[in-house]
């Protein structure tokens, strides 16, 4: 009986000291974890002195950065991914949407009581051709740059109908010869004849000082939405020219001054300009600038295409041209020339040009042609 009590009794003992140890460590514990505490709440307090956040708060804040540093990488703009074509007519950077828009071809007035022309910087293209008279006009291809002001207008004739079909362009114009006009009413054509246009879209423009006929002027957004207002589609499809990716100087002679007299009367001298490796051009004895921001023009390429014009056989005062066919010429690039030669096969094929019997590649910028006559004098030195 003695020795059960003894036993008792030290289990008991043991028991007591277990229990005894558990609740030192379990002190123990919460006094650690009350320290632990303390530092955290002192250390959050620091924080938020310095900073205004708490410790969750800054995790919070470092986690939208994380998100905003993965998501913010540097992108390429939307534009600049577009700007992987060269332009049909002009060979520079362009978006495709924009290359594939439809051309406008504007007839531009080129009598002496018309100049200074507006807008003809803008110009991707610049057509000379004669027209009555000792005269010549001009057909003015608006693509890659659009122009705030551009004319004056004037009307329209068979073969600048014939030249406007390379391009299936919104065809601007006043009017026209009774041939030219018959054509466009045919309906197959995007024609912008401002007899039939608001206001909005051509206008007589007084406060140039010049009167009618030698007045009317647009803006290439106004010729757009006249354009859709008649339901002309806004894109085509047509080819455009082949482009030096960078220019290129001709392998051929000389060609720092460029004159062609097509009359007496009627007559473009273009001089090279080696510091911009343009050409300026000075008609009729006067410096040409544009209207809109008296800057000389900087012509990159010029093509002469020697042609034929002739009477027409049945409408009186007014000529005919064979440019559809083939025949020779010359390129002008960089302050050199070379011959060439030209084809085009019917009124709606592009014109050709070939230099050594390979198309032309023209050079970045605007180019003109000068369709001249077996009476027009040509100089290039």
């Amino acid at each position: 009986m003695k020795k059960i009590i003894s036993k008792c009794i030290i289990i008991i003992l043991i028991v007591s000291m277990s229990l005894a140890v558990a609740c030192k460590k379990k002190e123990s514990g919460e006094n650690d974890q009350i320290k632990k505490d303390e530092k955290v709440t002192e250390k959050e307090t620091v924080f938020k002195e310095t900073t205004g956040l708490t410790e969750t708060e800054k995790k919070i804040v470092e986690t939208e950065v994380e998100t905003k540093q993965i998501t913010t990488e540097p992108k390429v703009s939307e534009s600049e991914q577009e700007q992987t074509e060269l332009s049909k007519f002009a060979g520079r950077p362009i978006s495709e949407a924009d290359n594939a828009k439809l051309p406008l071809a504007v007839m531009i007035d080129n009598s002496p009581d018309a100049r200074m022309h507006a807008g003809i910087r803008q110009a991707d293209m610049i057509f000379e051709m004669r027209v009555e008279g000792t005269y010549t006009r001009y057909l003015a291809i608006f693509h890659s740059q659009e122009a705030d002001l551009l004319g004056p207008i004037r009307s329209a004739r068979k073969y600048y109908i014939e030249r406007m079909q390379e391009f299936d362009a919104g065809y601007a114009h006043v009017g026209g010869s009774s041939e030219a006009t018959e054509i466009l009413a045919s309906g197959e054509y995007n024609d912008l004849d401002a007899m039939f246009a608001p206001a909005s879209a051509m206008w007589r423009y007084n406060d140039t000082g010049k009167v009618a006929p030698h007045n009317m002027y647009s803006k290439t957004q106004a010729l757009r939405e006249f354009a859709e207002s008649r339901g002309y589609p806004a894109t085509t499809d047509k080819e455009g020219y082949a482009f030096n990716t960078e220019a290129k100087t001709p392998n051929g002679k000389k060609a720092e001054s460029v004159e062609i007299n097509y009359f007496f009367d009627n007559n473009s001298l273009f001089t090279y300009m080696p510091k911009t490796k343009t050409y300026s051009l000075t008609k009729d004895g006067v410096e040409q600038v544009d209207e809109n921001d008296q800057k000389q023009f900087e012509i990159v390429n010029i093509i002469i295409q020697e042609s034929e014009y002739h009477p027409h056989p049945t409408i009186g005062g007014i000529l005919t041209l064979d440019h559809i066919g083939e025949g020779t010429g010359y390129y002008i690039s960089q302050g050199q020339y070379v011959p060439l030669t030209w084809e085009k096969q019917d009124a709606a094929s592009k014109t050709k040009y070939f230099v050594d019997g390979k198309e032309l590649k023209l050079n970045p910028g605007q180019t003109w042609v000068l369709v001249t006559g077996s009476e027009t004098g040509i100089t290039i030195k």
